[in-house]
């Protein structure tokens, strides 16, 4: 439905913004150097991790019970978006993320921390290949 552009660091990433015509479910496919993970928002509890404190290498403990192994933590900036988005897109904003593993579940948990709230969600690895858009 839309997409946005995230500048790190390190480079830039792509988040596609998908609405599953069966249920209405929503989630986001990000791409980042060819790799492609399918994100769905999870319940990120009452409390928003510190994101000053955490250091990749640590353990974190959740609000929602999960153990999160860092793998890495950085700041971003919004580059831009287009089509349609749940939210408004601003140039600029910036759009830090923590990401990571479940520990003893393996699952990728990524944090985005942005202006005023932080959104968890919870990553599955897919290959392009796998993609199966169907009307």
């Amino acid at each position: 439905m839309g997409r946005l552009r995230v500048d790190y660091k390190d480079g830039f990433w792509d988040e596609w913004f998908i609405q599953f015509l069966d249920d209405g479910e929503e989630a986001w496919i990000q791409e980042d150097d060819g790799s492609f993970m399918l994100f769905r928002e999870m319940d990120n509890g009452s409390e928003s991790p510190d994101f000053e404190s955490i250091q990749v290498g640590q353990t974190v403990s959740l609000s929602t019970g999960l153990l999160l192994f860092v793998t890495s933590k950085a700041r971003a900036l919004v580059n831009g978006g287009e089509g349609e988005l749940p939210f408004i897109v601003k140039r600029g904003d910036p759009a830090d993320f923590i990401e990571g593993i479940a520990v003893g579940r393996g699952e990728v948990i990524s944090i985005e921390v942005l202006p005023g709230e932080t959104h968890a969600f919870i990553g599955y690895p897919f290959k392009l290949h796998e993609l199966s858009l169907q009307p």
